[in-house]
């Protein structure tokens, strides 16, 4: 049969494998690389991105198809981040954009969040384990809770309010979560009316996010920033491929887990510390570099 690339042997099924891996289970193309090595087959980096950007082109069919499917509905929702990260003079470092749905999210939004080796974690992936928020909460000192993000039986009082989304109980322990946070300093809930029935209960789910915030807040262990981080217990583990011994703190109190990224080039002994989880020092143990270290080590650059 034809080639979907001309001139290339890359298969069908590899072509998927790789997009899904990319784009589905969030596998940066470089630790696909890393992976196709581990059984022997040597794919240079720019060939893999070869093959995805030729299949962008090969996808763009079908992607103007449904935009323009989607663009004769009467009605529109999407999740789109307000914060102007490309403005010129911009100084963010850094920016998470948690528990959001594909279908209602630009992929040039996430597209430029990747870009900018920023953080995102899809709805599905917190379904399987809402602890992945954690640290993404704890390395943040703003925190914006859209309660439109919650799924509408949960609360149908928000402004968007769709099928599909976090549970009541799940947003209340992202609450919990940045009241734990030693540096969280403002904690936003918006998207949210206060008329009829549906406002009613959804203020009452507003209420219990905020109570378990504050619960969280109180029960706060003067972690770093604030603690000395480097009387916690100390883990060193060397990957090759990141070129830098891998330094991870583990705290004894909490058992909360943070990494230490060394800045780039310096001449001086220069590092930041970023919240983790013990997955990340199990993935540097075996032989793989976290995504955390990995983005906070490009943005430092």
């Amino acid at each position: 049969p034809p080639q979907i690339i001309p001139k290339s042997m890359a298969t069908p099924g590899l072509l998927a494998h790789i997009l899904i891996s990319k784009f589905v289970d969030h596998i940066p193309i470089y630790r696909q690389r890393k992976q196709f090595l581990r059984q022997k087959v040597d794919i240079p980096e720019t060939t893999l991105y070869g093959w995805v950007k030729s299949c962008y082109a090969l996808l763009l069919p079908l992607y103007e198809a449904q935009k323009s499917q989607v663009l004769k509905s009467d009605y529109l929702m999407v999740d789109e981040t307000p914060i102007k990260v490309l403005d010129p003079g911009n100084k963010l470092y850094e920016y998470s954009q948690l528990a959001y749905q594909a279908y209602y999210t630009s992929p040039q939004i996430i597209e430029l969040i990747e870009q900018l080796f920023f953080n995102h974690l899809r709805l599905g992936i917190l379904r399987r384990g809402i602890a992945e928020a954690e640290p993404e909460i704890r390395n943040s000192d703003i925190l914006s809770f859209s309660m439109s993000s919650i799924r509408e039986s949960d609360c149908p009082g928000s402004d968007f309010p769709g099928p599909n989304g976090l549970y009541a109980e799940e947003a209340c322990q992202l609450g919990r979560y940045a009241g734990l946070s030693e540096k969280i300093s403002c904690f936003f809930l918006n998207d949210i009316h206060s008329k009829g029935t549906p406002g009613k209960q959804s203020l009452t789910l507003a209420a219990q996010i905020i109570w378990h915030f504050i619960q969280g807040f109180h029960q706060r262990k003067n972690e770093y920033p604030f603690g000395d981080i480097r009387k916690y217990q100390k883990f060193i583990v060397n990957v090759p491929g990141a070129g830098h011994d891998m330094h991870f703190y583990k705290s004894p109190k909490t058992g909360r887990w943070w990494l230490e990224v060394p800045y780039p080039g310096s001449k001086y002994d220069r590092s930041m510390f970023v919240a983790c989880t013990h997955s990340d020092y199990q993935l540097a143990c075996a032989g793989e570099i976290p995504d955390r270290w990995w983005k906070n080590f490009q943005r430092l650059s």
